[in-house]
């Protein structure tokens, strides 16, 4: 078996161990199927980093059932939270990692001083601040449509806050990572609506502009209201039951479901757009403000 190295053909058995592996390794990845399942154990002797985390995200392309044992710092940190299951000879079962506040945890563990999170953003330079638990569904969203960027772990650092009120965290970590930790980093925070006006909205953006974080705020009330397209849930109720149901009948399920929350909706909006007028101390009158309100709303609702 032959390779090309600097224009030059040369044997295989010529490369270094590392080369050698990776070769076997991927003879036997092409053997498989996307049904199979692929057992591999310590797969990270010999390869190089940058190979290693290669090697992760084949795997992932070609398999959907796979079960990796590893001690390498690299393949931890490329993997997904939901997937890394943490075996120790104390515990009679493996233990399911919960969230990434336990990466460091686990490296200590495995006997590596590298800071998952500083290790993550020097790569990356880029860091995404979300208000929740929103990362695995973004890094869904990243796959589905070929956003490498978003659904590489590696090219992406993503930071929850716990909260739209602790935004002020992100403008502080900003700071400390350009000033302090010296990280030519990018910075972008996404938030929820929730029940916020339009003018609270592009205030809060522009607030956050000033102090050099650029940031959106979802046109929706949640990320998961993206996902509320009835055409697409059409076809996956069709799917599941078995039995054909068309648009118009998914359109009158969900207008079922939404339609007695109308008025909790309509009241939440507008007790939030008086209290930003007041806060702004401007001189209103409410009953001009609840009638402007309440004919946008019902056109909003309409859609």
């Amino acid at each position: 078996m032959f390779f090309n190295e600097n224009r030059f053909d040369r044997e295989v058995q010529w490369a270094g161990f590392g080369f050698q592996v990776w070769l076997q390794m991927m003879t036997h990845l092409r053997r498989g199927k996307e049904d199979s399942i692929l057992v591999i154990d310590e797969p990270d002797i010999y390869l190089h980093p940058d190979l290693q985390k290669k090697l992760l995200g084949a795997i992932k392309t070609r398999y959907r059932q796979f079960v990796m044992a590893t001690h390498a710092a690299e393949i931890i940190n490329e993997a997904e939270t939901n997937e890394i299951s943490i075996i120790e000879p104390r515990y009679k079962t493996n233990r399911r990692m919960k969230n990434e506040e336990e990466y460091p945890d686990i490296l200590r563990y495995i006997g590596s001083s590298e800071n998952a999170i500083f290790a993550r953003l020097a790569k990356a330079k880029r860091v995404l601040f979300v208000e929740g638990n929103d990362i695995k569904l973004l890094r869904r969203f990243g796959g589905r449509l070929n956003l490498h960027g978003m659904s590489k772990i590696d090219s992406l650092s993503i930071i929850k806050l716990n909260g739209f009120s602790q935004w002020r965290r992100a403008v502080d970590s900003v700071w400390a990572f350009k000033n302090i930790a010296k990280l030519d980093i990018k910075a972008f925070c996404l938030f929820d609506r929730d029940y916020r006006s339009d003018e609270e909205v592009d205030d809060f953006v522009r607030e956050m502009k000033e102090n050099d974080v650029i940031c959106r705020v979802l046109g929706r009330k949640e990320i998961e209201n993206y996902l509320l397209d009835e055409s697409v849930l059409a076809k996956i109720i069709q799917k599941r039951i078995k039995n054909s149901v068309g648009v118009d009948e998914a359109r009158e399920f969900f207008a079922s479901c939404t339609e007695p929350l109308k008025t909790q909706v309509s009241s939440q909006r507008m007790a939030n757009e008086i209290a930003i007028l007041e806060k702004k101390r401007r001189s209103i009158d409410k009953g001009t403000v609840i009638k402007r309100f309440t004919d946008d709303f019902d056109f909003s609702w309409t859609t």
